[in-house]
């Protein structure tokens, strides 16, 4: 994983932001989280070569996923018990590749065998939808190259395999999972399946607003769920 400190100020207060897939730090640079530290994690293809033990020195932590980063984060949460004031997925889930509880598996499979720059851009538009006002010709939505992304989601395919473990514990160490009506990657039924009660469903596409999610939803003083 390649971690990136968009603000690291020896605040008491950490933000950690698990990316999707393919992406980098590049579409928060504009997000504002505070008097706060602010964590962006990317590139899955090798993904236990972090040590969270810096983690300590936080009086609050939230974790924030996104798409493919829900599985990510809840691998992390699992595996190294980590413990956070509140865990929001976004847009994703722990079986990311599922027909009942994710991408199915033949879109999954489609899109890793095709590949390229010409289907680079037709994925990206269907990621971000209207969100795609934002980001003009000259302001790239990721600067990682295809090649690097295409290993990424390789090895996410060999990481995740097919199965379903540990499915309700997963569940359990999420507070909140937003999901949006108009997600054209995860689909929304999936999703909806998956998170059950604990879901909100809300408008949008696959790459959301972080700004509003951060403001309404990450910290203590948000108002739309108890930490």
């Amino acid at each position: 994983m390649t971690p990136y400190w968009k603000r690291c100020s020896d605040q008491d207060e950490l933000l950690i932001l698990f990316n999707g897939w393919g992406c980098d730090e590049t579409p928060y640079e504009n997000i504002n989280v505070g008097q706060r530290d602010f964590l962006i994690l990317s590139d899955y293809t090798e993904i236990n070569d972090i040590d969270f033990d810096f983690l300590d020195a936080y009086r609050q932590k939230t974790i924030l996923a996104w798409s493919f980063g829900v599985y990510i984060a809840s691998h992390f949460l699992a595996t190294r018990q980590i413990t956070c004031s509140r865990a929001i997925a976004v847009n994703g889930t722990p079986c990311p590749i599922d027909d009942q509880f994710g991408i199915p598996k033949a879109i999954f499979d489609g899109t890793l065998n095709s590949y390229n720059e010409e289907n680079r851009r037709k994925f990206e538009r269907r990621m971000l939808g209207r969100t795609q006002r934002f980001f003009s010709d000259n302001t790239p939505f990721s600067k990682r190259s295809t090649s690097s992304q295409l290993g990424e989601l390789a090895a996410l395919a060999s990481h995740v395999g097919t199965k379903i473990e540990d499915d309700f514990y997963h569940h359990s160490l999420w507070s909140l999972a937003l999901i949006a009506e108009h997600d054209r990657i995860f689909p929304y039924e999936n999703m909806k399946r998956y998170w059950g009660e604990k879901s909100l469903s809300v408008t949008g596409d696959h790459f959301p607003d972080f700004s509003m999610i951060i403001d309404r939803y990450c910290f203590s003083d948000s108002l739309d769920i108890e930490a």
